[in-house]
């Protein structure tokens, strides 16, 4: 349960979100409605979306990866939820349940290794990375594809802080295991 209730009236703007997000996903997002307490902010967090939508460079699996692992190594109950969902769709899900064992599992090779390593050192290290991992990243990426990944990792970490400390949990759009439950699970 949120920390915040839920405003009331919801905001005509965010009215309109929760209406396509019922129509695409079954249910609105907490997040948003959250957010609608500061209605000036809802516009610019649905634009952030795009950061962690990608933007071609990075395999879509990868990217998807990339987030979950994120969400993961944070405890965000939404994003494991939300992002989980849409990994399980486009990865196997050999993969999604080896992703926090990949620098050993065969099911990732080098360069998704490089990825996903870049992850977790920026979001354990609240952006700092090593130059041995930064040049591993390097020899399997282009700048753009870089540039990709560190926005996709810095914007959900931004997600899974803002999540977190407002008490925004699962809603059920998946069931991947989380520090403390399924997310999803009723």
């Amino acid at each position: 349960m949120p920390r915040i209730p839920l405003p009331s009236p919801m905001p005509a703007e965010v009215e309109r979100l929760n209406e396509s997000h019922r129509r695409n996903f079954g249910t609105t997002f907490l997040p948003v409605e959250i957010l609608a307490h500061v209605p000036s902010y809802v516009r610019p967090y649905v634009g952030m979306w795009p950061l962690t939508g990608g933007a071609g460079h990075l395999p879509e699996q990868l990217r998807l990866l990339v987030l979950l692992l994120v969400a993961r190594r944070n405890d965000c109950a939404w994003c494991i939820d939300y992002v989980g969902a849409e990994a399980a769709r486009d990865a196997a899900p050999a993969r999604v349940a080896a992703l926090l064992d990949y620098p050993s599992s065969p099911l990732f090779d080098a360069a998704e290794r490089a990825a996903l390593t870049f992850a977790d050192e920026a979001t354990a290290g609240h952006g700092h990375v090593s130059d041995e991992t930064f040049d591993e990243l390097r020899r399997h990426y282009d700048s753009p594809a870089v540039v990709e990944l560190a926005v996709s990792v810095a914007a959900e970490n931004f997600h899974n802080v803002l999540n977190r400390s407002l008490g925004i949990e699962a809603q059920g759009f998946s069931h991947i295991r989380t520090g403390t439950d399924y997310a999803g699970a009723a």
